[in-house]
């Protein structure tokens, strides 16, 4: 249905780059070039070594599988790509410990660097769910506005483990309808197979699951304790 990321990156590899962005065609072998603070010189950043520096950091005894090496392949990318990524598999084989990973080498290389590029915003559905419905009760004190998860690049976890907003209707099914009509970049990590993802939240949602994502299943036993 989706596009796989090794296509994906084969089809970076041959776009036809104008001189000057061809070095910056090393970003897809896992080397980020950015501009840091000063101006006057460049640094390389080894998406690999940093990886592995967060990973332990979160998680002394990580090993990766060879389903995160495969979703790597995507975030070496990630400033070029113009499609969102939907992890789902089984429970506790570190779908949401890899996005957790990703979003701590993200904020290093904010605050170190100035490189926004493999930034994004994040949440989970249940969270998503409970606030809204807690901002329309007198004396909330928050700031949810549901147009502001309409756009921009966000992380949604745990899909499919919400409740029904003011148990009616399908809060997240609005969500990515409308992120879709915006072209806004989603990564989701669930434990519902797309088609489960159909029944629960649509045909409209998924019939559009094949333009917004590369759809990655990981499968294995759980890790956790």
């Amino acid at each position: 249905m989706a596009e796989s990321i090794g296509e994906a990156l084969k089809n970076l590899k041959q776009k036809d780059l104008k001189r000057e962005d061809q070095e910056d065609l090393r970003q897809v072998h896992g080397v980020y070039k950015m501009t840091p603070r000063d101006l006057k010189k460049r640094e390389t950043i080894d998406f690999d070594e940093l990886f592995k520096i967060h990973a332990l950091k979160l998680c002394s005894d990580y090993k990766p599988s060879k389903a995160v090496n495969h979703l790597k392949d995507y975030f070496r990318i990630f400033p070029e790509v113009d499609k969102g990524l939907l992890v789902y598999g089984d429970l506790g084989v570190g779908k949401s410990l890899f996005f957790q990973i990703i979003k701590s080498m993200a904020t290093e290389l904010v605050k170190e660097h100035a490189y926004q590029g493999l930034f994004f915003g994040e949440c989970t559905a249940p969270w998503l769910v409970s606030e809204r419905m807690a901002s329309v009760q007198t004396g909330y004190s928050g700031s949810f506005d549901i147009s502001s998860y309409h756009k921009g690049r966000l992380y949604i976890d745990d899909l499919g483990a919400e409740k029904l907003c003011f148990n009616k209707y399908e809060l997240l099914e609005e969500i990515l309808f409308q992120r879709h009509r915006n072209n806004a970049l989603t990564l989701i990590t669930t434990n519902l197979t797309p088609s489960e993802i159909g029944k629960r939240y649509g045909e409209r949602v998924f019939d559009r699951l094949g333009e917004m994502f590369f759809m990655v299943e990981w499968r294995g036993d759980s890790k956790r304790g």
